[in-house]
């Protein structure tokens, strides 16, 4: 069945959750505006929708038209639920998404998400780089494009190693010859779920944590009290002219963590300015690992 065809089919139900946010429940639409609360009572199925509904609207926010699909599989237990929603996202940053999320409420408020699917829709608006089925000689262009379409997720500590864990770190890029990635981060940015387009440092992260984290393994370094720990070679991204002013950013370097290779910066943009700006980096690591193909240094003579 195709998602016009669904959208017939499932019968409109209207709600206005708070002035600009109107969503048309069973294959309508929202167009989100303004602020909601995403905190309420209860835990009934109306009542885990709305909050879902509200932890959308701040998820994704404008320009982002979000048409909810189908809400399944709803479960209670003392004051905490969890429910599915399958969604399409028409953005006007690329071609639409589907994708399908299980939500955990806990005390009114949505605290896990777990995505289920996400797909963008073939033979809608084309896109500037290659997508997954059309595999690019750049070993980053899959990902970079995939990221621009990730569903919101709140970014964990676990997601990367943490800058005590540096030696398993270098041992599982060398192992897969990969170079590492130090993201420069504060603790606030594991705190909100966020997508991977608008212009603050949550959604920054994730945008990082999307375009990199399949080619490069990752270390989260925090700026509150690491800074001066990391190695010099990362010194060399976090304290030079490219840096960039804001956090998160993230200083690349080969797999023993001994040669700087590029720093990638975040600069206060949103995810299209990001796109470029992670493209170039990209393209920079690229062309090294061309020459160090093991992604470690180049043994002196």
């Amino acid at each position: 069945m195709t998602l016009a065809l669904a959208a017939i089919l499932l019968t409109p139900l209207t709600k206005v959750l708070g002035q600009g946010f109107t969503v048309s429940e069973g294959g309508g639409s929202v167009n989100v505006g303004s602020a909601v609360n995403s905190t309420v009572g209860g835990t009934d199925n109306a009542q885990a929708k709305s909050i879902v509904q509200a932890y959308m609207h701040q998820a994704l926010p404008p320009p982002h038209f979000v048409s909810f699909l189908e809400w399944k599989d709803y479960s209670a237990t003392g004051l905490n639920s969890s429910i599915t929603l399958k969604y399409q996202d028409q953005s006007a940053y690329g071609r639409p998404v589907v994708a399908t999320v299980r939500f955990q409420i806990e005390g009114g408020k949505v605290t896990k998400t777990e995505v289920l699917q996400n797909t963008p829709i073939v033979g809608s608006a084309p896109s500037p780089t290659p997508s997954r089925s059309a595999p690019s000689k750049n070993r980053f262009a899959d990902a970079l494009n995939a990221a621009k379409y990730s569903a919101p997720r709140m970014m964990r500590k676990s997601d990367a190693y943490s800058l005590a864990d540096l030696e398993k770190a270098k041992a599982q890029a060398q192992a897969e010859k990969k170079p590492l990635g130090f993201v420069m981060v504060w603790d606030v940015m594991f705190q909100t779920a966020a997508n991977t387009r608008t212009k603050y440092g949550d959604s920054a992260l994730h945008h990082f944590y999307q375009a990199f984290h399949e080619n490069v393994v990752l270390v989260f370094v925090r700026h509150e009290t690491e800074l001066q720990n990391v190695p010099d070679a990362v010194k060399k991204g976090f304290f030079g002219p490219d840096e960039g002013g804001y956090a998160p950013n993230m200083a690349v370097t080969d797999a023993t963590a001994s040669e700087f290779i590029v720093e990638i910066p975040y600069r206060d943009k949103d995810g299209p300015g990001r796109d470029t700006l992670f493209a170039e980096g990209a393209e920079k690591i690229n062309a090294w690992l061309d020459t160090h193909p093991d992604a470690v240094p180049t043994p002196k003579p």
